[in-house]
Formats: C-alpha cells, sequence, structure tokens
C-alpha cells in the first residue's frame, strides 16, 4: 500500500499503456462498477491532501466521506483541521461550518467538477471511456492505478487529469487524484469502505440548520 500512497502523492506520468495494462484498467473499472451497481450510498475515511506550489507542504483535512446516487451528492465531513461539511451536487457548492453556524454557497448553471466525481464513483467504462482516455495504468499487489486525460477541451480546462486507485479485491475506490484548474493537486485516500443498499438520512446537508447565517454566490449572469 506504499506505492498507492505515493501515487496519490506524485503523478504517475501519462503514457500510452501497453495491452494488457490496458486490459487490466478496464478490468479493474468495470469489477468496481459492479460491485457497487446496487449501491444506493458509499461511506468512508477520508484524508485529503492538496499540493500546490504555493506551500512546500500539503494542505491536509481528514475525516468522513458520504457519496449518495440519487440525487447525486457528495458530502465531506472535516474533522481536521477544523469541523466543517463541505457539500459537492451537480448545480452547486457548499461549506458549513456548524460552530459559526455559517454557510457559504456557490451557485453554478452546471457544477462540473462534481457530475464527474459523482461519475468516477459510480463508474461505467463506456461512460469513462467517453469523457476520458485511460492514459497510463500501474498495478502492484491488490490496487491498480488508472490515468485519466480528458478528451474534450472544455472538461481539460476544469480537470486535467485525474487518477484513479482501485482495489482489486473487494473492489472498491480506495483513492482519487486530480489535478484542478489553478493546478492544484487535490488527492483523496478512502479507507474502511462501505457501499449500502439506503443513503442515510442527514449526512446530506440537503437543508441547513434553522439560525445558518449563509453568503450565496450566484452564477455571473443572475449575479448582474
Amino acid at each position: 500500500m506504499i506505492l498507492s500512497l505515493l501515487a496519490l502523492a506524485h503523478p504517475v506520468p501519462p503514457q500510452e499503456p501497453a495491452a494488457e495494462q490496458l486490459l487490466a484498467a478496464r478490468a479493474a473499472i468495470e469489477a468496481l462498477a459492479a460491485a457497487n451497481q446496487g449501491a444506493a450510498a458509499i461511506q468512508a475515511d477520508y484524508v485529503q491532501r492538496r499540493y500546490t506550489e504555493l506551500l512546500e507542504r500539503p494542505l491536509v483535512s481528514s475525516g468522513r466521506f458520504h457519496h449518495r446516487s440519487d440525487p447525486g451528492c457528495l458530502a465531506f465531513h472535516a474533522l481536521q483541521p477544523r469541523q466543517s461539511i463541505i457539500r459537492l451536487d451537480p448545480t452547486s457548492y457548499t461549506v458549513f461550518r456548524p460552530v459559526e453556524a455559517r454557510a457559504e454557497v456557490f451557485e453554478f448553471g452546471t457544477n462540473h467538477v462534481a457530475k464527474l466525481l459523482l461519475m468516477l464513483f459510480r463508474p461505467s467504462l463506456a461512460e469513462i471511456e467517453r469523457v476520458f482516455r485511460i492514459a497510463g495504468s500501474a498495478s502492484e499487489d491488490e490496487v491498480v492505478h488508472v490515468v485519466l486525460m480528458p478528451r474534450q477541451e472544455e472538461v481539460a480546462k476544469l480537470v486535467p487529469r485525474v487518477e484513479l486507485t482501485i482495489r482489486t479485491a473487494k473492489p472498491a475506490l480506495v483513492g482519487i487524484a486530480y489535478t484542478d484548474s489553478q493546478g492544484d493537486r487535490i488527492a483523496i485516500e478512502l479507507s474502511n469502505v462501505l457501499a449500502l443498499a439506503k443513503a442515510p438520512a442527514g449526512e446530506f446537508l440537503d437543508e441547513l440548520p434553522k439560525g445558518t447565517r449563509v453568503i450565496r454566490h450566484l452564477p455571473e449572469q443572475d449575479a448582474r
């Protein structure tokens, strides 16, 4: 698993994969899709590291991760370094700080990054290969690392590259790393991954608690 952690911290060089590597990458994605096919939700412990050229060390946060298939939503319940909930869905991004009873909500016409992440946690090989090119693959004892490069320029502007770490024994997505439009590298390590038949209530911040002070950012065309 040491190689897995290094792969999350340092990008796997993109290259044209050999035939056997391409087969291994596709097989891992298909096994992950089959394992999560009937799941309404996915839960895991997470550690996120953000690498930026402005800092020598990554910014680290950790806590509990929740994925819901329908309606699509991702929620990161951060415990460290400060308590917060980060919620992403196909049209918005919310940061809620419960200690301060304050939330910041960013509304979009479409939250493209959230849509991509939702797809990757519940993958379809055909859909992934429609959006991405499999540009590299590496295997170790129990995981396969898959490098994905966007096929379309508009996607590449938002997420220039994505890397998946898929556990092959009892298939699960145990790591995802991507480069954002600012050039920062975000690496998310997942452990104690559970696929659930029913989405737990109360974990996805579908409604902010009463009394929360909300700062709302509208899309540019609506803000004018």
